[in-house]
């Protein structure tokens, strides 16, 4: 099997006349890769980002700076997608790796042991999190994930809160301020829910490719950033469009 080559920027350094040159490193890797996401965990990492990368047979937790595997941890289900959800602030309480495989999802500390795992209806498409609605949850914060049987799920470690169901199978997802989170399907709908109420949707020809949530007009409000697959970059308030 073809070995597959990972590259990471390592440093930019600024020459005489003012030019950025980024410095790359290429990590060479066994099997192809399912899933990638980088960042840190909680303050222990300081700036470091720790890179995770998945496969069809587990996820790898890589130092880029210190050259070194921190864990690998073999899933029989895979690691269809990955998300970091960083420590909430909570004293002794560390952030986690998420993955998402083939009808399960699996959540892992800094040093790879399960935190949880729970059973899903199909394979997860897309994972990310949102605040807990009341403080009185320490923090924790609520996991969404999309799959490809249409439907997103809000759990708390291994408990379900809400349950929606769509019209395709979801492609994006992403948090926004509080309880507002971004979905994206394959049929070209992008839309906002709080929680589990829907704020609002729209349909396009195009599909959704890639998220990003950024204050744009510095309203103190995260806007949805949306690119799509005809090249089409759009912004979108997350409260009402």
């Amino acid at each position: 099997m073809a070995r597959v080559k990972i590259v990471i920027q390592t440093d930019c350094q600024v020459s005489t006349d003012g030019v950025y040159h980024p410095q790359f490193r290429r990590l060479t890797v066994p099997h192809a890769i399912s899933s990638l996401t980088a960042g840190q965990m909680d303050d222990r990492d300081g700036n470091r980002d720790i890179l995770f990368y998945g496969s069809k047979t587990g996820v790898v937790a890589y130092d880029p700076e210190s050259n070194v595997d921190l864990f690998h941890k073999e899933l029989p289900n895979g690691a269809n997608y990955l998300a970091i959800i960083p420590s909430s602030g909570v004293r002794d309480q560390s952030g986690f790796i998420v993955i998402g495989g083939d009808c399960s999802i699996v959540a892992l500390n800094r040093n790879g042991a399960e935190v949880f795992w729970t059973a899903t209806g199909d394979s997860i498409s897309a994972l990310t999190s949102i605040s807990s609605k009341t403080m009185s949850d320490s923090g924790l914060q609520e996991l969404v994930c999309g799959s490809v049987d249409c439907t997103i799920k809000v759990f708390q470690k291994d408990v379900i809160l809400y349950e929606i169901t769509e019209t395709d199978a979801v492609s994006n997802l992403i948090s926004l301020d509080g309880g507002y989170f971004g979905y994206g399907l394959c049929n070209g709908t992008i839309g906002v829910y709080n929680r589990s109420t829907r704020v609002w949707r729209i349909k396009s020809k195009c599909k959704p490719v890639c998220f990003a949530a950024y204050d744009i007009n510095q309203d103190g409000l995260l806007e949805l950033i949306c690119g799509w697959n005809s090249g089409k970059v759009n912004q979108l308030s997350c409260k009402v469009y």
